[in-house]
């Protein structure tokens, strides 16, 4: 039987893993490489490993454009994987392998479909995430699944800590089930419609602001479900403001367990930290930006923006 020809849409590290385990997998042909043009890095380094393995690829931020699908119709893929790749795949590509189009998800489909689900599982408090390999159909993550892993949330979960956590457990699940699609055993099961759960890019927890009426577990989970480092934050910065100007706020510590002032009220400002009440605590704001999301030390934000102890912020 001849093998199973495989392209791939994707990006980073987890794709190039995902393609090591592929390429050692009997009865498969990677022919393929879609990604994303972006620099070569240790953690984007998919063009990198193509360009060493001599695997054809382009780099594109059009994958469904005309002349994309003509490449990928050209390959005559069996099967298309589309790992760690955030372009909606559409029709005319689902249209090119007859096996189909699987996506991976870093989220326990059906509940958690969409876009930053990292972020949204931390703020809404979950106490477990997974991550879906699942059929690609004409909606959004809502295709057959072929494979998932749940697993628990750490007590101090940030999101890049998640997304770490979904990375590294997608991988393995792949591995275990990519054998079936080269044997031809491979099957989905049907979502669950009536337990969905989706978030699009327009969905922003709290628009962006921190609210210091919040208990400091509801705090902490918004702060760490908004904490990036050290990648980039694509998705929204945790913000406060004083007197309508805004600064954004990448660190936090509990300080006290009882406010000494009423919830937004500065009790001091130190080289490194602004000292705040919330409802229930004394939190220390770290790792500020200002409103241009320049990084700045938390004495010179407070000189610039005239807060001193006993200053009332997000007024």
């Amino acid at each position: 039987m001849p093998a199973k020809r495989v392209a791939v849409i994707g990006n980073g590290k987890m794709a190039v893993d995902c393609i090591k385990i592929l390429k050692s997998t009997p009865g498969l042909e990677l022919t393929f490489v879609l990604t994303e043009p972006k620099a070569v890095t240790p953690s984007n380094s998919l063009p990198a490993y193509c360009s060493r393995e001599n695997i054809p690829f382009v780099e594109t931020d059009k994958i469904n454009a005309p002349e994309m699908v003509a490449a990928l119709r050209e390959r005559r893929p069996d099967v298309i994987l589309n790992i760690n790749s955030f372009k909606i795949i559409r029709p005319a590509i689902l249209a090119i392998p007859p096996e189909g189009v699987i996506n991976f998800h870093n989220g326990p489909l059906p509940r958690y479909g969409g876009v930053n689900v990292c972020s949204w599982a931390i703020i809404n408090g979950e106490s477990q995430h997974g991550v879906t390999w699942h059929y690609v159909d004409e909606g959004i993550d809502t295709g057959a699944i072929v494979a998932q892993r749940c697993f628990d949330l750490a007590p101090a979960e940030t999101a890049v800590s998640l997304i770490m956590k979904c990375i590294s457990t997608g991988t393995a699940l792949f591995r275990e089930w990519l054998p079936r699609l080269a044997d031809g055993t491979l099957t989905g099961q049907v979502q669950d419609a009536s337990q969905a759960s989706y978030f699009s890019l327009k969905d922003i927890p709290n628009g962006g602001w921190i609210s210091f009426e919040w208990t400091y577990p509801e705090f902490d989970r918004y702060m760490r479900g908004l904490s990036f480092h050290p990648i980039a934050n694509t998705f929204v910065y945790a913000k406060t403001s004083y007197r309508g100007r805004p600064f954004y706020v990448q660190g936090f510590e509990q300080l006290t367990e009882s406010p000494p002032s009423k919830p937004g009220t500065v009790v001091a400002v130190a080289p490194e930290q602004i000292v705040v009440a919330i409802k229930d605590a004394t939190v220390a704001l770290k790792e500020l930006l200002d409103d241009e999301k320049n990084a700045i030390a938390a004495d010179e934000l407070a000189l610039r923006y005239g807060i001193a102890a006993g200053a009332k912020l997000g007024s």
